[in-house]
């Protein structure tokens, strides 16, 4: 099964890659065009905490967070548009408190800086520690995804065709959490139906000539 990617970067900036032009300013609080996706953009010069991703030698993932290898079993499976807290992750049972309340790294950080890539756009947010003195845990990760791909939106940047996939995605993720979590009602457009199919969260891998981690997601 292919695998798409999500890369870690910096704040919460929509960067559009298309010929449909530069995204709407309600999406992010500043906006420019990106490169090709072949060649991502070059994070800008930061100054980071000591532990960060983006500069420690001896930072270090937890394994719940980690790519699995093809020949093992991942512990858990999790759609991104589910909400933690209804414990969507499968089998039954498989995420407990313990796993989720892990630090996500070693040593441990304030924030985790997340790249969406999703092959026709890119947009950058921040995963922020629950509890600051603890680090950012495995929830936290999980919870920060969950919220950023709910955001809207705006359809008048997506091409006729982009909007029709988003759309089928819409759909589906509607009827899906209708049967998962009894939702009613119809939900707006998210980044999450950005996604298509690829829903399904596989891991974090790091991804040296990029010199950042990127999160894997696999179609539901």
């Amino acid at each position: 099964m292919s695998r798409s990617r999500v890369s870690f970067g910096r704040n919460d900036v929509l960067i559009h890659s298309g010929s449909e032009g530069t995204p709407s300013p309600q999406m992010s609080d500043s906006t420019f065009e990106s490169p090709e996706l072949a060649s991502p953009p070059t994070l800008p010069n930061l100054s980071l905490s000591c532990g960060s991703p983006l500069t420690s030698p001896t930072f270090k993932l937890d394994d719940i967070l980690k790519v699995s290898s093809p020949s093992q079993l991942r512990l858990f499976n999790y759609d991104l548009s589910r909400n933690p807290d209804t414990d969507p992750f499968t089998p039954k049972g498989s995420m407990t408190a313990e796993m989720l309340n892990r630090r996500a790294t070693t040593p441990a950080v304030p924030s985790i800086l997340v790249l969406v890539n999703t092959g026709s756009f890119q947009w950058i947010t921040e995963i922020m520690a629950s509890q600051r003195d603890k680090g950012v845990t495995v929830k936290d990760v999980i919870w920060g995804l969950y919220q950023d791909f709910r955001k809207p939106f705006n359809p008048a940047k997506l091409s006729p065709e982009q909007l029709a996939l988003a759309n089928i995605s819409l759909a589906s993720r509607t009827k899906r959490l209708a049967e998962k979590e009894g939702l009613q009602g119809t939900p707006t457009l998210s980044r999450i139906d950005i996604l298509g199919k690829g829903h399904k969260f596989a891991g974090l891998a790091f991804v040296p000539k990029r010199g950042h981690w990127e999160l894997f997601f696999e179609e539901v």
